[in-house]
């Protein structure tokens, strides 16, 4: 199965929902959906990403497109904390990130339909976490934030998931 969830043309979703799909199910389609829904082109939207990274005192931090799959986005670890606790202190973010699945509806023009949407990241929801976002690319390798009693940990360039997971284990401990 893939991250996407079954969106058809013409369909309407509220942005809750998408946002849902794209923070439990890591639903790339949904982060491009949202930015249309803004009202923004997308590098007026990109733009505003930096400029709210700026705001938040990130000098590394660089987007160029909002949905993490191009590899001139770049961070650091002790940026992405700062991003991942940001985001982990807003509700509307933060629910999602703490859910291991979740129902969405979506109005079609060939009929309303509902559709389940899980966070696959089995191996991480081991640690219990509060809240969580994996990512993954050739170039960033596995990565993940998570909250977890009231820590933020980060994980950059893992080659695996087994040694992303022994990584968060050992700083869970800490």
């Amino acid at each position: 199965p893939t991250s996407e969830i079954p969106l058809q043309v013409g369909d309407r979703v509220s942005a809750r929902d998408l946002l849902s799909a794209l923070l439990i199910a890591s639903s790339n389609q949904s982060a491009v959906a949202l930015v249309d829904a803004s009202g923004m082109s997308m590098p007026e939207f990109v733009f505003q990403m930096n400029q709210k990274a700026r705001a938040l005192g990130l000098m590394k931090t660089v987007f160029f497109e909002p949905s993490g799959l191009d590899a001139h986005n770049v961070s650091t670890s002790k940026e992405m904390a700062i991003i991942a606790n940001a985001a982990f202190q807003t509700p509307e973010l933060a629910a999602p990130c703490g859910a291991v699945e979740a129902t969405i509806s979506i109005r079609g023009e060939k009929g309303d339909r509902i559709i389940q949407i899980k966070n696959r990241n089995h191996s991480l929801l081991r640690f219990n976490p509060d809240a969580s976002k994996t990512g993954f690319l050739v170039e960033a390798q596995r990565t993940a934030v998570l909250k977890k009693n009231g820590k933020i940990i980060v994980v950059l360039h893992a080659r695996s998931m087994n040694e992303r997971n022994c990584i968060i284990g050992r700083l869970v401990d800490l």
